[in-house]
């Protein structure tokens, strides 16, 4: 078996397997956090048209949106009903936007540090609290896709 095949085997079991969970939330979690993290330095530093916390609020509205997606087809490859894991996955959405909105404000404005040091302490705080809800809760009713594309049901 060549390198490069073995790459590709390596890369469609991290795609079609559950044993790959965890590395598939990492990427799609790494990519929304990618996307917050240049949202909100654009709203505040390069366009300067928001505070710190209004930014945080409107990053965290658009990338909620597109890692619903994500960890939906890519993370859990769920393929149950939407609207019941679209509500479930807002609620969680919603834990989290209050505990990052917390922790911005207590970095911004009670530490008088820099917003990005609160945007760093949410690449720890939101990625653990988030897959331990959406694995438990949001996306484990219902069906999901197996590993070989099938539907299965929980």
């Amino acid at each position: 078996m060549t390198n490069l095949s073995l790459v590709i085997r390596l890369i469609g079991l991290t795609i079609r397997s559950d044993r790959f969970r965890l590395v598939r939330y990492g990427i799609a979690g790494t990519a929304v956090s990618l996307g917050y993290t240049f949202t909100m330095v654009a709203l505040v530093s390069w366009w300067g048209i928001l505070g710190p916390q209004a930014a945080n609020v409107v990053s965290l509205i658009l990338w909620t949106i597109i890692s619903y997606v994500a960890h939906r087809q890519f993370t859990f490859r769920f393929a149950g009903e939407y609207a019941g894991s679209a509500a479930r996955f807002i609620f969680v959405s919603l834990l989290k936007l209050g505990a990052s909105i917390v922790v911005i404000a207590a970095i911004a404005r009670y530490y008088e540090s820099s917003y990005l040091i609160g945007v760093m302490v949410n690449w720890i705080i939101l990625p653990i609290v988030s897959y331990i809800a959406l694995k438990c809760w949001a996306f484990q009713l219902g069906s999901r896709i197996d590993d070989v594309g099938s539907l299965s049901h929980n």
